[in-house]
């Protein structure tokens, strides 16, 4: 492992984080969110396309992951503004991931 970089998600959280047969990775909140329809309890976000991608250009790192987790997952931003740090921490790592950089290194 590269110095400064994060343990593989797999490796940091076994029993919170998987990734699916079709692409998509699915994260176990650390806090349930409260929505409209009832709590929910994991998020589960498909892989971004490009044109999804174009449009966070010259958006703020938090703004970038906000609006992509919220695209990639379907849950409102409403909803997403009240997760727990750790979780908005990881969403980010998870779509930093799905464009194949690190998060703390910028590397593959």
């Amino acid at each position: 492992m590269a110095e400064n970089s994060l343990p593989s998600l797999e490796e940091q959280y076994p029993d919170r984080f998987k990734l699916n047969e079709d692409g998509s990775a699915t994260w176990t909140l650390t806090a349930p969110l409260a929505t409209a329809d009832g709590q929910i309890t994991t998020i589960t976000m498909r892989r971004p396309k490009a044109k999804e991608i174009k449009t966070i250009k010259g958006k703020s790192d938090a703004d970038k992951t906000m609006w992509m987790v919220a695209q990639l997952s379907g849950i409102a931003p409403p909803y997403l503004d009240e997760l727990d740090g750790e979780d908005f921490t990881v969403l980010g790592r998870i779509f930093a991931r799905f464009l194949g950089v690190s998060p703390t290194t910028g590397d593959a």
